[in-house]
């Protein structure tokens, strides 16, 4: 018996209409359907749990590393502008800052260019002699009814010339001047009349000082002076000491109140008056010679004892 053989003519047959109802496809597009259907499911999911962030690309094709990337979809900001109450003020300040350094520049130029101004304080050399500051005149250890000026430069002669002339009874105060008409010092006076006064008593004085003439009842004139010390303690001792120089020394005072005579004796001798020890050396009979008296802190010279005791009334009056 023969075997017989399948065909192959209906599967065929059945094959071909199939395809051509669109019925049958091919296991290439059915793998590539599932694989686009795989990857539309991934893309889904991933955008649904992150956000894609794309990063600018720089001409050349890389990702830019300098500028931050950005959520996708998102719009930049625009940059932050200045407030418009900010910007009237910065410029307000800057035209204050110009304003203040151009004043401090020019204020600056000006102080150097400008000369300097004369000094208002002359020199004893530049200023005019009628403008020099005159000596005060020290207060008058002495007060007298009368007073009277002798220029000294022209020395004895101008005490001479002065002692020509008539004055009042009593005392009198001279004031001392020098050529420019200011008051003579006590060195000045000490210096005038050629006194060496030791230095151990003229430390001791104040500066101050009273030239003075006495005019008695029977018209001689005598000259002497009052000075102060530092304090009341004696200098007795002191002024003993110079008495064998005191001739000598007031040579220029007494030599223009007249000569000495037979009376004339060469040594102090004391005496006392109103409680004051007086010490004198006689040169004339005619009320004349040296005479000098410590008061508490007055010295007292003159060239007559009655001078003397005018001169200590006079002090003691004003006590």
């Amino acid at each position: 018996m023969e075997e017989q053989k399948p065909t192959n003519q209906e599967p065929e047959g059945e094959m071909l209409d199939l395809l051509k109802r669109g019925e049958v496809r091919t296991m290439a597009k059915d793998v590539a359907e599932v694989r686009e259907e795989t990857a539309k499911q991934e893309f889904g999911r991933i955008g649904a749990t992150a956000p894609q962030t794309l990063q600018p690309v720089s001409p050349a094709g890389e990702p830019s590393s300098f500028m931050p990337a950005s959520p996708a979809g998102a719009i930049p900001s625009a940059p932050e502008r200045p407030s418009s109450k900010t910007l009237p003020r910065i410029l307000i300040a800057l035209f204050v800052i110009a304003g203040l350094g151009a004043g401090g520049f020019f204020a600056y130029q000006s102080f150097l260019r400008k000369e300097p101004a004369p000094s208002a304080v002359q020199t004893p050399e530049q200023a005019p002699e009628s403008e020099q500051a005159i000596p005060e005149t020290p207060a008058p250890l002495l007060q007298t009814s009368y007073s009277s000026t002798i220029e000294v430069a022209g020395g004895v002669a101008a005490l001479e010339d002065f002692l020509s002339q008539d004055h009042q009874k009593g005392l009198t105060a001279i004031q001392l001047a020098n050529e420019a008409q200011q008051p003579l010092n006590l060195q000045d006076f000490f210096a005038t009349f050629g006194m060496q006064v030791p230095e151990n008593i003229s430390s001791l004085l104040r500066p101050n000082f009273t030239f003075f003439l006495s005019v008695s009842n029977a018209g001689n004139k005598r000259l002497g002076f009052v000075l102060k010390t530092a304090s009341n303690f004696s200098i007795s001792d002191l002024l003993e000491a110079w008495e064998p120089a005191m001739e000598r020394d007031f040579a220029l005072l007494s030599s223009p109140l007249g000569p000495k005579n037979k009376f004339y004796v060469s040594f102090f001798r004391q005496s006392q008056y109103q409680g004051v020890p007086v010490r004198y050396q006689t040169f004339s009979d005619q009320d004349f010679g040296i005479v000098y008296a410590q008061m508490q802190d007055f010295l007292i010279f003159t060239t007559s004892f009655e001078s003397a005791r005018n001169v200590i009334d006079a002090l003691l009056l004003n006590q």
